[in-house]
């Protein structure tokens, strides 16, 4: 964050709003047994310093599909695996829902608590359990704000 403390009033409000935007990345994740869809944790977006999750939308654009029954995909960190979104099974993931809880929702959503105004100090990361996800394609939409100097996201 840059120094503000020899600006105006009003220049150190404007530098404030300007700073405090947030910046939206989009990770889209193609699912495939032996690739992104593979059990484990996948990284969705790689996160320096801390940083203010100000929203975490996954999307469903294409349908997904599993290798087996037993299939879970949870949203979270390494640290806590479903802080966002606790295991769901891809199966319930259709074209046009927002996964925003065990069963996702479709077409227009609230953005529910637990994927908004989060602090993040790890990685966000996707964690396939159990059996694979063989089909389909997730848009992960994080808009997010610096929190220390260091802040920086790269999508995974």
């Amino acid at each position: 964050m840059r120094d503000i403390s020899n600006l105006s009033t009003q220049e150190r409000i404007e530098a404030l709003l300007k700073d405090n935007q947030p910046t939206t990345d989009v990770k889209s994740v193609t699912y495939t047994a032996g690739g992104d869809g593979a059990t484990g944790a996948l990284t969705l977006f790689t996160v320096t310093g801390q940083i203010k999750v100000v929203s975490l939308l996954p999307f469903t654009k294409t349908t997904l599909t599993e290798t087996a029954g037993t299939v879970t995909i949870a949203l979270g960190t390494a640290d806590n695996t479903s802080l966002f979104i606790a295991a769901s099974e891809p199966e319930d993931m259709i074209a046009g829902d927002f996964w925003t809880q065990v069963a996702p929702v479709v077409k227009s959503i609230i953005i529910p608590a637990a994927l908004k105004d989060v602090a993040v100090s790890e990685d966000i990361i996707a964690t396939i359990a159990t059996s694979t996800i063989s089909a389909g394609v997730h848009d992960f939409y994080l808009s997010w704000i610096p929190l220390s100097s260091d802040a920086a996201v790269v999508i995974g």
